[in-house]
Parts: structure tokens; sequence; C-alpha cells
């Protein structure tokens, strides 16, 4: 999809249980206080779809995005969008009609000059 193209479907969110504990850990190895971990993962499943994952095949070359491309498969996505690309192979999603890389440009703090 270029830059140019507006894409105009709905866009949902979707989880499993592999990925909500891949989440926790990531904002333990953050230091986030395990009330707020709590009340963080509570949000996002509220406002998320749980697929529950039926499958064991290997997809990504990182086992810790390996939910993330099940998940992918198993809700038959049409896009999984990610920062890193190498780690979900588009020859390897057949349920995923086009991977979206994003981008992150860190912004200066305001304390940072810049």
């Amino acid at each position: 999809m270029s830059g140019a193209q507006k894409w105009s479907g709905t866009v949902s969110r979707l989880i499993t249980e592999d990925i909500l504990e891949e989440y926790k850990e990531v904002l333990r190895c953050l230091g986030v206080r395990r009330n707020l971990i709590g009340r963080i993962i509570r949000l996002i499943q509220e406002r998320a779809e749980e697929v529950k994952v039926r499958s064991s095949i290997e997809i990504s070359p990182d086992p810790r995005d390996e939910p993330f491309c099940l998940c992918g498969e198993q809700s038959k996505a049409d896009f999984i969008v990610a920062l890193n690309a190498s780690d979900f192979p588009q020859e390897r999603l057949s349920g995923a009609e086009a991977f979206v890389g994003v981008n992150v440009h860190s912004v200066p703090s305001e304390r940072e000059p810049g």
C-alpha cells in the first residue's frame, strides 16, 4: 500500500493468551508496577478480540514473534502491523494478504535538545 492510497476498512485488535503474556513480560522488564500492568492488560482485553490459536506451525524466525504470526494466521488477518518486518516473513503468512511495516521515529523530549 503506497502512502498515497487510503484504506477505508475496519481495524480489529486481535490478541491471544500468549500475546498478553508477552505484553506482561515486556512491561515487567520495563519496570512497570504490577498493579499498573494488570490495569493495562484488562484495558487491552476490553478493547480487543481474543483469538483461540489451534495451530503450532512455525512461521517466524523469532520465537517471541510466533504468537503474533499465529494470531494473524488463525484469524485470517488482512494485515499484521509490526516494527520488525524481518520476523514476519510474507511467504509464510498465508492468511495475511499484506504486511505493513511501521517505522518509529523518536521525538525529542522537552529535556533533549533537538
